[in-house]
């Protein structure tokens, strides 16, 4: 493996002999004073490469931070009392390829060639670090020390026995993985349990993504991640109502999903973002990534409910560290040198990994210290190093492991995995008084292990803190409502069942005989099954009687079959009356013909058949249970998710569209069919013109109130539900009462008053009205006043007698025969003279002798002689 490395440098080295760079020279920066520069004439110099990340500011703030550390080291003589440390630059960009090219120009280049690199600092983004690291072990075995570099791989593993490429690693910054621990007590201290976690498709946040998900098995965890497009990501999230976020991602896309999470109205007094620390200090102010939003906008975001978790950095000014250093003293050195190199103090002086890079400086400078001791008494010397001396190299690595001192972070103590255990803060931004927003001087809470210290409630916004879910509410139908609609529906299955027991008493009646009796019988039955059914609608979101559940999903499928059937059943017997109607209408030769009954119950039982049609294979591919649905709010006002009772199938959707489509054809005919026979009259259905306004009724009603209750149902609101059970409920009541009022009322009304027939008194047997008395052309003979003797029948009879105002304060008497089988009758006229006469089934079912006009004229219809010197007519209907 060696081997291999060493092939690899060296065709690198021979790249850079044709192609040289020069980086940025930082390390005349911050010189030191002439005091130290002469205390440092006579030392031997230790050459230390720091390789940064850039002109970026963190970059030049933590070079910056190194040269203060170096020079509180060269003047400290109790560290390296006979070396100078001497630090050189070199500019990764970031990028592996470029971290490559740096260590063979600094261990190749002419600029270099007399130096030989006693350790290596600095590294920063783990995508360069990774090289320097792998390449420095294996081939020189230099030590190196990161300030940075948090990704999961760039760890030691001493339990491995295999060859590892980063056994001389170390860094003074925890990987991203440990400070995880921080965040699964952060979510125990605040009671969350579902968390989504977005980042960015790189292999440092993919580590830390699955790290915190083991963590976190017993909780609910949504996982998106990106590339390029943060929309599609955050469109899940939403959906997902996840309400607590863990974002990874660097500087360039932050200002992007901030923006995307705001216009999606992820951002708000509900939600809570937790960002990384390590992001650059005021990305915010120098990102120029804000996708579609401006810098204010971003910075509102970053004040509602936006947390950062990293490493905690010491912050008090009485921290010694052991380069002699006090914590104020080196915030004053540092802003010496930062005016010195032109930087700008208010977003530079805050940065926290200026002081992950002071300390791997000092961390540097103890390891050599120990190895400098224990090397003086064989006489052997640091500066005559070479890249050969693998011993002292060695030694070199052993040392740093060993380190436990205080540094201007804190306690500095590298562990197993070779990096520095720190203690987790969560951090707020806010905004401080100058009005800038502000992040690490907003320590909330920091977790050290099992201690947890600097604990302050952050500042929600909205008052409260944020739950990770809304509270979820069960819709109930008020009990009070719910009694007082079943004790209507009882009253309105009273009614229907006291008309039943009329109709059924005085179907033989001489008035309701005429009007097909049988078949309003079967519209009552249909109407009390529909009732009936009714009664157990409401249940599954009603609590009052504590129903299980599998017997309310009973309930459902109960619902299901008898609301079909009775509607078939009722429906089915009004629309095979008004089918009958509608027949006479367009065909004349029918109005003198008996209905068959058999016609009647064909019409019904072809309804059945297409709701079993239906019914069955339903009921046998699909079980019903009772499902909760979740209607999400949106109202910042209050954060409640309602959750409804429904009852719900497999493909449940399909069937109700089917049958719903169904039963609205049937509805949208039965319409058309009582619009076109409306004005029809019909001697064997006599209520004909009552059963056309029925059907209106009942049609208008079921299409109003049923899309109503099914718009409702598929809202599926908290308000819905109540709604949706009352217009269900009324409507069912008034589409069953309305008709048969309609029906049966000129019934009760017509017998109360002693009549004996459903058909107008100035009605003709064809429906048509009477002619006025003075029709033009002939004068009225009001003296003349027939009657008919009925005295041979083979069937039922009935007479009727009646006057018809002539107009003259006389009246002129008609009588009415009603024969199924073959009548004989006899007419005696006003001159004694006697008309006799034969009239079958077929030809009359009603005679009507009326006043004939002058002139008078012989007629014949239907063989009937008509008298016409005495003005009397028979009329067949």
């Amino acid at each position: 493996m060696r081997k291999v490395y060493r092939l690899s440098f060296f065709f690198l080295v021979t790249v850079s002999v044709c192609s040289f760079g020069a980086s940025v020279v930082l390390r005349d920066l911050c010189k030191p004073s002439e005091d130290i520069i002469n205390s440092l004439k006579n030392k031997s110099k230790l050459y230390v490469n720091v390789f940064y990340p850039g002109r970026s500011d963190p970059a030049e703030t933590a070079a910056i931070a190194a040269l203060v550390a170096r020079n509180a080291i060269n003047s400290n003589p109790a560290i390296l009392e006979d070396y100078e440390l001497d630090l050189y630059f070199s500019d990764t960009q970031c990028s592996p390829s470029q971290a490559t090219w740096e260590l063979v120009r600094a261990t190749s280049s002419p600029e270099h060639i007399n130096r030989t690199w006693i350790m290596f600092i600095g590294g920063y983004c783990s995508s360069s670090t990774a090289p320097i690291a792998a390449i420095s072990n294996s081939v020189y075995s230099i030590t190196q020390i990161s300030n940075g570099a948090i990704s999961a791989d760039l760890i030691q593993k001493p339990n491995e026995t295999t060859y590892s490429k980063y056994d001389r690693l170390f860094g003074t910054l925890p990987i991203e993985s440990d400070s995880n621990y921080a965040r699964e007590a952060w979510m125990e201290k605040n009671e969350w349990s579902k968390v989504a976690i977005l980042f960015e498709a790189e292999n440092i946040f993919q580590q830390a993504a699955d790290n915190l998900s083991q963590r976190l098995l017993n909780k609910t965890v949504i996982r998106r991640n990106f590339a390029e497009d943060v929309s599609s990501p955050i469109d899940h999230l939403k959906e997902s109502e996840v309400r607590i976020i863990f974002g990874w991602f660097y500087e360039e896309n932050a200002g992007k999903v901030i923006c995307e999470a705001k216009k999606k109205d992820l951002v708000s007094k509900k939600y809570v973002w937790i960002l990384p620390a390590w992001l650059h200090n005021e990305w915010w102010d120098k990102n120029s990534n804000y996708g579609d939003c401006t810098k204010e906008e971003i910075h509102d975001a970053l004040t509602t409910n936006m947390f950062a978790i990293g490493p905690y950095f010491n912050d008090s000014e009485n921290v010694v560290a052991d380069s002699g250093q006090t914590a104020s003293e080196f915030e004053g050195k540092y802003n010496e040198c930062l005016q010195m190199h032109g930087g700008n103090l208010a977003t530079n002086s805050t940065h926290p990994y200026r002081k992950s890079m002071y300390d791997a400086v000092l961390a540097t400078a103890l390891a050599l210290d120990e190895v400098a001791t224990s090397f003086s008494s064989s006489g052997k010397s640091l500066a005559d190093i070479s890249y050969n001396d693998t011993d002292m190299y060695n030694n070199i690595t052993e040392s740093v492991r060993n380190l436990n001192f205080s540094g201007i972070s804190g306690p500095v103590k590298f562990g197993e995995n070779g990096r520095n255990s720190r203690p987790i803060a969560v951090y707020q931004y806010k905004r401080n008084s100058m009005g800038k927003i502000d992040l690490l001087s907003n320590v909330i809470v920091t977790f050290d292990g099992n201690e947890t210290t600097n604990v302050m409630e952050p500042d929600w916004h909205g008052g409260q803190r944020p739950r990770d879910r809304p509270n979820v509410m069960m819709v109930k139908l008020p009990h009070q409502l719910l009694i007082a609609f079943l004790v209507l529906i009882a009253v309105a299955i009273v009614i229907v069942a006291a008309v039943l027991v009329f109709n059924l008493v005085t179907c033989t009646t001489e008035i309701l005989s005429p009007s097909g009796p049988h078949m309003n019988t079967v519209i009552l039955i249909g109407c009390l099954v529909v009732l009936l059914t009714t009664l157990a609608l409401g249940h599954e979101n009603s609590d009052a009687y504590g129903v299980p559940d599998n017997i309310v999903a009973g309930l459902c499928n109960f619902r299901l079959w008898f609301w079909t059937l009775g509607f078939s059943i009722s429906f089915g017997a009004l629309f095979s009356k008004q089918y009958q109607i509608y027949r006479v209408y367009t065909n004349e030769e029918l109005k003198n013909k008996d209905f068959k009954h058999w016609n009647f119950f064909l019409v019904i039982a072809g309804f059945l058949f297409l709701d079993m049609v239906l019914l069955i294979p339903w009921t046998a591919n699909s079980q019903w249970r009772l499902t909760n649905t979740t209607q999400q709010n949106y109202d910042d006002r209050e954060d409640i998710n309602y959750e409804i009772k429904m009852c719900s199938c497999e493909t449940w959707g399909y069937w109700i569209g089917a049958l719903f489509v169904y039963k609205m054809l049937l509805i949208v005919f039965g319409f058309f069919l009582a619009y076109e026979s409306r004005n029809v009259k019909y001697v064997h259905i006599t209520d004909s013109l009552y059963v056309s306004f029925a059907m209106f009724t009942a049609m208008g009603i079921l299409l109003v109130g049923g899309l109503a209750s099914l718009v409702l149902v598929i809202i599926s609101c908290p308000e819905c539900v109540t709604a949706s059970y009352v217009i269900t409920v009324l409507t069912i009541i008034i589409a069953i009462l309305a008709p048969l009022l309609i029906l049966f009322i000129p019934r009760f009304v017509k017998m109360y008053k002693g009549e004996t027939s459903l058909l107008s008194q100035q009605e003709g047997p064809d429906g048509d009205i009477a002619e006025p008395a003075n029709k033009p052309g002939g004068s009225y003979r009001p003296s003349i006043q027939p009657s008919l003797e009925m005295y041979s029948t083979n069937g039922y009879e009935a007479n009727r007698h009646s006057s018809v105002d002539s107009g003259n304060g006389t009246t002129d008497d008609n009588e009415h025969s009603h024969a199924y089988n073959t009548i004989m009758g006899r007419t005696t006229v006003g001159n004694g003279d006697v008309l006799e006469g034969t009239f079958t089934e077929s030809s009359v079912a009603m005679m009507t002798f009326e006043p004939e006009f002058e002139p008078s004229q012989s007629n014949v219809e239907n063989g009937v002689a008509m008298d016409n010197s005495e003005g009397i007519g028979i009329h067949d209907v």
